[in-house]
């Protein structure tokens, strides 16, 4: 271990599972996007990029972003058709170079730009927004993953001024045990805490006594600052280790309702049996566990919720479908699995029969009255 490079964790290393899986359904969709609209361009920003390797040999966030397109199934068949840009920002002068010189040895096309900028995060995107702000130009649609060692360096100011751009993503490492650790128990250091907050009103959360109640009172905190107009709820992501203790959570904040579903999948794909599990704890009190494992429990307790809400009416698949992207426990496979047993109970009469995995776009389901006893 070094100053420049050091260890993986176990629970980076699921971040980064995570990171690549979002990725790899994010630059196909961006990309269908961005050519519907008549664009050419999709921006990558990660605004702490460390050296893009660890002691072991594994790769950095950076390189897992560039690899992952770069080695897409669908880079020949519609990826190549666009032009990309990295931004990798680094703080630390022997780590940002050496990132730059593990990304020059490798191979990418002309179409792929690559730069490593020396710098505070926070110094190099406010330069980058606000010359954008005065040539009355937005940033091309992009991922900003913000991922610190602690809680400072990006404020809540900056953030929220990335988010204005109606095309851009945030995926935040949100670390509150060391926000709890360094520095909400020294009162001189709570200026900076009201930065990365954009209020005060966090500090509402030092009169709680119980350690899992501030941590949720501080996350909630958090997330109400991320709602601004033109964004979807913010959602969040517990990664927990197997002492059923919060290692960070992930927050995301996007502009597009299948943005949800896309980072669910993500992170369902990452087996929740190993090291750390991953649960949606937008009720802190019921955390939900994703992995295949679990599908069929969500299904029928899904299955139980979608009755209960439409009893009596008829409702097109597609509105149901988007409403699933949009809620924070369960995923399309969750809403295929609630429809099949609603279907095969006698609950629920589709107007198409069923088609491989799924039915047919225009299908509508009845829902039948719920009898008296029920």
């Amino acid at each position: 271990m070094s100053d420049t490079m050091w260890d993986i964790e176990p629970h980076t290393e699921a971040k980064h599972d995570i990171l690549r899986r979002y990725l790899g359904a994010w630059f196909p969709i961006m990309a269908s996007y961005v050519a519907s609209m008549g664009g050419n361009r999709l921006v990558y920003i990660d605004g702490f990029a460390g050296p893009g390797q660890y002691c072991g040999g594994q790769d950095g966030s950076p390189v897992i972003a560039l690899k992952t397109l770069l080695q897409h199934t669908l880079w020949a068949d519609k990826l190549h058709l666009l032009n990309y840009t990295f931004l990798f920002i680094e703080r630390d002068a022997p780590r940002a170079t050496h990132l730059e010189n593990l990304l020059a040895s490798m191979n990418r096309p002309p179409n792929v730009a690559v730069s490593v900028k020396q710098g505070e995060f926070e110094v190099v995107i406010g330069d980058l927004l606000d010359s954008l702000q005065r040539r009355s130009k937005t940033l091309a649609p992009a991922l900003v993953f913000i991922d610190p060692f602690g809680p400072t360096g990006f404020s809540m100011s900056l953030v929220q001024q990335i988010l204005h751009h109606r095309t851009t993503e945030v995926l935040i490492t949100l670390n509150l045990h060391d926000l709890n650790r360094w520095f909400l128990s020294v009162p001189e250091r709570h200026g900076e805490v009201d930065k990365m907050y954009g209020t005060q009103r966090w500090r509402e959360c030092l009169a709680i006594s119980d350690p899992r109640s501030r941590e949720e009172c501080l996350k909630q905190k958090y997330r109400d600052q991320l709602q601004i107009p033109g964004t979807r709820p913010p959602r969040d992501f517990r990664m927990v280790n197997k002492h059923n203790q919060t290692a960070y959570y992930l927050v995301y904040v996007t502009h597009h309702p299948r943005g949800l579903g896309v980072m669910k999948d993500a992170m369902s794909d990452v087996d929740p049996s190993g090291s750390f599990e991953y649960s949606d704890v937008t009720n802190p009190n019921q955390p939900f566990l994703f992995g295949s494992q679990f599908d069929e429990m969500h299904s029928r307790e899904y299955a139980e919720d979608l009755r209960m809400r439409h009893a009596g009416k008829e409702v097109a698949y597609n509105k149901l479908k988007s409403a699933t992207e949009e809620h924070p426990n369960y995923r399309g496979p969750h809403l295929t699995g609630a429809l099949s047993l609603l279907v095969a109970e006698g609950k629920v009469e589709p107007s198409s029969p069923k088609r491989g995995r799924g039915w047919p776009a225009e299908t509508r389901f009845r829902f039948l009255p719920l009898r008296p006893s029920q």
